[in-house]
């Protein structure tokens, strides 16, 4: 009875630890069947349409160099909450360089946005350009929209203009001969909306493409500001930059734009400032002076010289000019036919 119980208490403590349910490496059937369960995924159905209340947010790929790069926090701020913005780019990014992204099995929901060509300029021919567009296009296929940028204009070379002109006639027909590929034109980005270098953009820039890119995926239109308002920002921004280089250049604009509005509050009508020929000359804008600005009217038009009356020379000398700068020839030669610099007026010399 002694042996039996023995017997009994070490088969007990031998099932207790090794239970039943304990995983085992060896056991191959139960990983087979968590891994099929795992890997079973629900295949997509081809007429998806875009719903906010998904469990996965649909997501906004921004594909390109450093133009693209430095636009990447503007479109985020600007881009809907319900997209989420992913960044793939890289400065000095070429069209080939593009193969290389991570971008795998995007969704039905997704859309892509590429800004790339500036670096291809004169390295890589339109061939192989065109086969790696139709790769990354055939990679982003289950997107909901491609968005290509054309490339922009620069000033860096001469003549290169020509030559981006083509290139962008050249991605115009291959983007037709794809569905859901779209081309987002940038003649509205001019000179004065690039830095320094002449290659990359600067604020203004920057937020003009950015519009230029959130007005076709999301169809706004809030351009207007942007492109009428594009003088007051270059300004700003041209301000700044000459305020950490040297203060005493913004006080000198300071102390220019108070004189013009001076000059604009002043009673003097803008024509009379505009068209004083000594003004002009000299640089420089002040108020209505007949000695800087040409004949007082009742002085001058009361001359002989003028009228062509023939009266005698003490009466000429009442009706003269007080001054001797505002003697006619003084000013403008006597074969000039017409005035277009002085306010005195007069047509015909």
């Amino acid at each position: 009875m002694e042996k039996q119980s023995k017997a009994e208490k070490t088969t007990a403590t031998q099932q207790r630890s090794q239970p039943s349910t304990a995983y085992h490496p060896t056991q191959s059937p139960v990983t087979k069947e968590k891994t099929t369960k795992q890997c079973n995924v629900i295949p997509k159905q081809p007429n998806v349409t875009y719903s906010p209340t998904a469990n996965q947010t649909p997501k906004v790929y921004i594909i390109g160099d450093s133009i693209a790069k430095s636009i990447v926090h503007n479109i985020s701020v600007k881009c809907t909450p319900s997209y989420d913005v992913i960044d793939y780019t890289k400065g000095g990014m070429t069209t080939i360089n593009t193969n290389n992204i991570p971008v795998d099995n995007p969704k039905m929901e997704d859309i892509a946005i590429i800004v790339v060509g500036t670096n291809d300029l004169f390295k890589t021919k339109w061939e192989n350009m065109k086969e790696a567009f139709i790769a990354l296009f055939h990679k982003l296929q289950n997107c909901k929209q491609v968005y290509v940028v054309q490339i922009i204009k620069r000033f860096d070379i001469r003549k290169i203009n020509n030559h981006i002109a083509k290139l962008n006639t050249c991605l115009k027909h291959l983007v037709k001969s794809h569905s859901n590929v779209k081309i987002i034109n940038t003649n509205l980005i001019k000179y004065h909306h690039l830095n320094h270098d002449k290659l990359h953009l600067n604020n203004t820039g920057k937020n003009i493409l950015t519009h230029l890119i959130i007005n076709e995926v999301f169809h706004r239109q809030n351009l207007q500001n942007i492109v009428t308002d594009h003088k007051t920002d270059t300004r700003q921004s041209e301000n700044k930059h000459n305020q950490e280089k040297n203060p005493t250049e913004t006080r000198r604009n300071k102390v220019t734009n108070n004189q013009n509005k001076s000059t604009n509050n002043s009673t003097v009508s803008k024509r009379v400032t505009s068209r004083s020929g000594d003004n002009s000359d000299r640089g420089r804008q002040v108020s209505f002076n007949p000695r800087y600005t040409g004949y007082d009217k009742t002085t001058y038009y009361n001359s002989r010289r003028y009228t062509g009356d023939n009266r005698s020379d003490n009466e000429q000398t009442q009706t003269r000019p007080p001054h001797k700068h505002n003697y006619y020839y003084r000013q403008h030669p006597p074969k000039h036919t017409h005035c277009t610099t002085c306010s005195c007026q007069r047509k015909y010399y």
